[in-house]
């Protein structure tokens, strides 16, 4: 979602030199080594849009198979976003259209169409209980509550004159969006309240009742309650895209020396985790003892790695990619969004049957 960001920013001319887009990196022409399957050839079924009737039952299909735990599913277009929802895996991708399929895979749907009259453009997901929660970026920003077993959809009416939101997040009481013209988070309540909570140009994610966030331009790491007050600076870290937190530390990527760290969060205390092998990365996820995330080769060629918290080992999940990102991870998977080759896909890691492809040990 960083990448997202820092595109925006640069076609307004802002001066600050992130990397570039992944969405506008030349696909590369070499094969994939990566140990997956090929993707399945299987047509999306074309729904009306969710302002009109739901579709009917996807047509059957045969699943994609597993190798070295790792699943092939095929998307129409590179996924920008996405999340899960019950058993149901949903994004949106470059189009800003907004997509389903089975967590294991199979026939995917559309669940909005952009090129339709008046069609908001879907730019970001996240779940809220039952339900999705999908921030729309054309004309007014706004956010609107989905319903995906009825297929319904309720806007939330915030109508942000010349505004758009380019990061979310939950409690599950409330969502925390990130502005881009206005340089803020705001905590926007289910009837549309919305109260500034931070200042900056932040990624937010919320763990229990504090909010955790990176200011790319100041240096921050920062921290909030969620029901309001003190904003607490935790430590500077020059130029940090990724970052993801859990309940004792914080981990992000800087752009400054390329290295990922791990920040107590009581303390403030910063260690270096891994230095090398890193050229860029948007994305983290932090799970169970794992650290997820992407990092480019050439500028053409990327893999998907994970490393140990206690920095003790770096493994190799997949390579020869196009490009990678975002990352969603659920109990018994990790999602990461690829491309191979020409084609579009999200590669499903089976957490319990994961065979790296390559181990490197801390030296």
């Amino acid at each position: 979602m960083r990448a997202w960001m820092l595109v925006l920013l640069a076609a307004c001319g802002t001066k600050k030199d992130p990397p570039a887009a992944k969405n506008e990196r030349a696909p590369a022409t070499v094969a994939p080594t990566a140990k997956v399957t090929p993707p399945s050839t299987v047509a999306p079924t074309r729904p009306s849009p969710l302002t009109t009737k739901p579709p009917g039952p996807p047509t059957p299909v045969e699943l994609p198979k597993p190798v070295h735990g790792v699943t092939t599913l095929e998307v129409g277009d590179e996924p920008t976003d996405m999340v899960m929802v019950g058993d149901s895996l949903v994004w949106c991708d470059g189009g800003n259209e907004l997509w389903m399929m089975p967590s294991h895979g199979g026939a995917y749907v559309a669940l909005s169409r952009q090129q339709d009259p008046g069609h908001p453009m879907i730019n970001r997901v996240v779940a809220f209980g039952d339900k999705l929660v999908a921030a729309t970026d054309s004309g007014p920003g706004d956010l609107a509550m989905i319903d995906l077993v009825r297929f319904k959809k309720r806007p939330f009416g915030i109508n942000a004159e010349n505004e758009s939101f380019y990061a979310l997040a939950t409690d599950g009481e409330a969502l925390y969006a990130s502005l881009f013209t206005a340089l803020t988070v705001e905590k926007i309540t289910i009837d549309g309240t919305r109260t500034k909570i931070l200042t900056g140009q932040i990624d937010p994610v919320v763990r229990g009742k504090t909010l955790y966030g990176s200011d790319y331009r100041s240096g921050r790491i920062l921290s909030v309650p969620t029901a309001g007050g003190a904003t607490r600076v935790i430590t500077r870290i020059a130029q940090v895209t990724g970052f993801d937190v859990d309940d004792k530390f914080i981990y992000a990527w800087s752009e400054a020396d390329k290295h990922l760290k791990k920040i107590a969060i009581a303390s403030g205390k910063t260690t270096d985790i891994w230095k090398t092998g890193l050229q860029t990365t948007d994305y983290l996820a932090a799970d169970g003892e794992w650290i997820y995330c992407e990092t480019w080769i050439d500028e053409t060629t990327w893999k998907v790695m994970r490393i140990a918290k206690d920095g003790h080992e770096m493994q190799v999940l997949a390579e020869g990619l196009a490009n990678a990102g975002p990352i969603l991870i659920t109990p018994d998977a990790v999602f990461v969004a690829a491309k191979k080759g020409d084609d579009d896909v999200i590669l499903r890691f089976d957490k319990a049957a994961i065979e790296p492809l390559s181990v490197q040990k801390r030296q």
